[in-house]
């Protein structure tokens, strides 16, 4: 019920080392940055012309959190990590099987998120939306079920976005 998922560290290949004792399977995504990969070498970046991407080449581990795992796998993981705030990233439609919130937060799990789901869940919701919109040739019959177009910038934090620009603004802009 995941995708592959990154963290970041200095101790990196100790720590991929340490995983493959305890049989978890890492990856290293892009060992070599983009701006040095053969297909780039026309742009004429040199090594240490990006050093942030550079030293993100050196640290990034891939774990293995994926749609195919068993809950028995995603709990070896996270037991390899006792101290660490885990992140979980649910996506629906794999091979997994659900698992409960509660299930998530005992394997230590502090965040958990679900993209796919709000994805088909507005997808739904469009497709009805438009189905009336189509038999009806207006959208006049759902508009008491929709959130208003306030509502809806107010969910997407649209006014703490604001209050954020008033804050760190220049008080001029520089021409």
């Amino acid at each position: 019920m995941s995708i592959p998922e990154t963290l970041r560290t200095d101790r990196r290949d100790n720590l991929q080392e340490t995983l493959q004792q305890k049989g978890i399977q890492t990856g290293i995504h892009y060992a070599v940055p983009a701006h040095l990969q053969p297909a780039y070498a026309d742009l004429g970046y040199a090594r240490h012309s990006l050093p942030q991407s550079e030293k993100a080449a050196e640290e990034v581990l891939s774990l293995p959190l994926y749609p195919e795992m068993t809950e028995d796998q995603i709990e070896t993981v996270a037991r390899a990590f006792p101290d660490v705030p885990l992140l979980f990233n649910y996506a629906e439609g794999g091979k997994t099987p659900a698992v409960d919130l509660s299930r998530l937060a005992e394997l230590g799990f502090a965040v958990v998120i679900f993209p796919i789901s709000t994805l088909l869940a507005a997808t739904g919701a469009m497709r009805q939306v438009l189905a009336r919109i189509r038999a009806d040739g207006t959208p006049r019959a759902v508009l008491d079920e929709l959130p208003s177009f306030t509502g809806f910038l107010d969910f997407i934090g649209l006014p703490e976005i604001r209050d954020l620009e008033r804050r760190y603004a220049a008080e001029e802009v520089p021409q």
